[in-house]
């Protein structure tokens, strides 16, 4: 199986009084190697201590601090151990205000998907989980059946984890994103309407068809409304330029066809 990128060390020693997503990887890491370690994102002197022992066992310094020799070793370690999922989901939820080397690696993995998932927005790589994060979370879960709350939770990490091992090895996932409910039309914007811009514009690619390419901005414009337009005459769908439950099941069903 081909490798994936892994959590790189955030650039600052964790030690006794950090918190957050950084910290809760290594407890989730030490404590699947049968260290001691309460999964709650706070190093404590527990942590500390499970740390140290870890350290000692792989002939590093124990000093009970995660700098980037042990980092990169407890990293590295576990991904050569448990290759099914080399990235474990930390035990806490990602979410609006974490940041930090997990954060960054869920930015920069998700940018490596935007091909052929192009509705995935580009994220800046700069580990802090704002606005951008939450819609490439919300974008995710939508195009993959998941519950849509904009953060990463176990169920998204996971899914995320193994949409991303399988296009490292040039297997593409197929999406399932649920009809919103409401017909998508002149006017509509939102992230299912970047799916459909999407999903146009790679259906057009593969088929060869001849209408305009919709950009992905998720605005529900006159050129999305005329590529729908050409989608429905290409595919005996109702040609009226609107996206009720026919056309969108079909375009994802084309959409599929194309990974």
């Amino acid at each position: 199986m081909a490798a994936i990128a892994l959590p790189v060390y955030p650039g600052i020693a964790l030690r006794n009084g950090a918190f957050g997503v950084d910290v809760a990887l290594i407890q989730t890491e030490l404590t699947a190697f049968g260290f001691t370690a309460t999964v709650d994102g706070i190093y404590g002197s527990g942590t500390a201590k499970a740390v140290v022992a870890y350290q000692a066992t792989r002939g590093l310094t124990p000093d009970g601090v995660v700098g980037k020799a042990t980092w990169d070793r407890l990293i590295n370690e576990y991904a050569q151990k448990f290759t099914t999922m080399p990235v474990p989901y930390p035990g806490i939820v990602m979410q609006p205000g974490s940041v930090g080397s997990c954060v960054k690696w869920f930015q920069t993995s998700q940018n490596g998907l935007r091909k052929p998932y192009t509705a995935q927005p580009q994220l800046a790589g700069d580990g802090v989980y704002g606005s951008g994060s939450t819609q490439a979370a919300r974008l995710f879960q939508r195009q993959f059946g998941l519950s849509i709350d904009g953060q990463m939770g176990r169920n998204s990490w996971q899914q995320f984890s193994l949409v991303l091992m399988r296009a490292a090895t040039g297997v593409y996932t197929k999406v399932m994103p649920a009809y919103p409910g409401t017909a998508l039309r002149v006017g509509s914007s939102g992230d299912a309407v970047r799916c459909v811009q999407s999903y146009l514009g790679a259906v057009k690619v593969a088929r060869g068809l001849n209408y305009p390419t919709p950009t992905i901005d998720g605005q529900f414009g006159s050129i999305t409304r005329s590529a729908v337009l050409g989608f429905q005459a290409a595919f005996g769908l109702t040609i009226d330029g609107v996206v009720g439950p026919s056309t969108w099941q079909r375009l994802v069903s084309e959409f599929n066809l194309t990974l």
